[in-house]
């Protein structure tokens, strides 16, 4: 396993920093390998993985080694994500391992067709699979409710939500066959069955009465602005399910402008969620 995850924070009432993540890596992750305390240390071990000062680099499988920098207080969240994720069980070592092979066969399939422009570990950890799993820190998503993600793109968030909720089913719906080949191949290789592919249109798809109001949640990621992508998933989702749009810095500008799309579809802004 490498995680290689760029923001840290220590508790108010910790001192030192290297000391509480150590602790943290060999008593609660029960990690037995070889920690240093300089990332410029990797360097002599595996050229491969250094990294920039400041970088809290996680496990590695077959080489076992943690690296902490002594620029842990100019990091923030990280250390957080960790005690909360993974010290309260919402990321198992099953999915992580899941993870680890989305991670290594993305970076593969990423040299022969463009799925991504975010191409090293520590990018695809945080920005794509954190961020992906933040939809299941903020959003109630009961057992086996039906999620369809629209745009999925390199199988963002649906795939991860796959792996990470295996009592949901999750559609993952794109326009382009050749990414959603990758995608089923991905998703066969991480071991998951709870997932289907709808290689088709958003706006034909929801007309379609197979997919229209079928579905309890929908979700998009990096597709559209809220206008458009209100129609294009709004007509996915039940009486009374949620459209989670997953939006950047102008999101509320987007709301601003979606509010007549919104109303036309009798749809209503709910609640929101900020994190970085």
């Amino acid at each position: 396993m490498f995680w290689n995850l760029n923001q840290v924070r220590k508790p108010k009432e910790q001192n030192n920093n290297y000391k509480y993540v150590e602790d943290l890596l060999r008593e609660k992750l029960n990690f037995k390998g070889i920690i240093v305390s300089d990332c410029m240390q990797m360097k002599a071990i595996d050229d491969q993985y250094t990294t920039e000062r400041g970088t809290l680099m996680g496990i590695k499988a077959g080489l076992d080694i943690a690296c902490i920098s002594h620029d842990l207080e100019k990091q923030v969240g990280a250390l957080e994500l960790i005690e909360k994720a993974v010290l309260k069980g919402e990321i198992s070592e099953d999915l992580i391992e899941k993870l680890e092979v989305y991670a290594k066969e993305l970076k593969e399939w990423n040299e022969k067709i463009n799925l991504t422009a975010i191409k090293d570990d520590e990018g695809i950890a945080i920005k794509h699979f954190i961020d992906s799993l933040m939809l299941l820190k903020y959003v109630d998503i009961p057992e086996n409710s039906k999620i369809i993600d629209v745009g999925t793109g390199a199988g963002f968030p649906g795939l991860v939500i796959a792996a990470a909720r295996s009592d949901v089913k999750v559609t993952l719906l794109d326009s382009t066959g050749k990414k959603l080949k990758v995608v089923a191949d991905i998703a066969e290789k991480m071991g998951l069955t709870n997932y289907e592919i709808l290689n088709m249109r958003a706006e034909e798809a929801g007309q379609k009465k197979e997919y229209r109001e079928q579905y309890d949640f929908a979700t998009a990621r990096a597709v559209a602005e809220l206008r458009v992508l209100s129609e294009y998933c709004l007509p996915f989702v039940k009486k009374d399910g949620y459209f989670v749009s997953m939006k950047g810095s102008l999101a509320e500008l987007e709301i601003e402008n979606a509010q007549n799309a919104l109303k036309v579809l009798s749809g209503k802004i709910e609640e929101k969620f900020c994190f970085d």
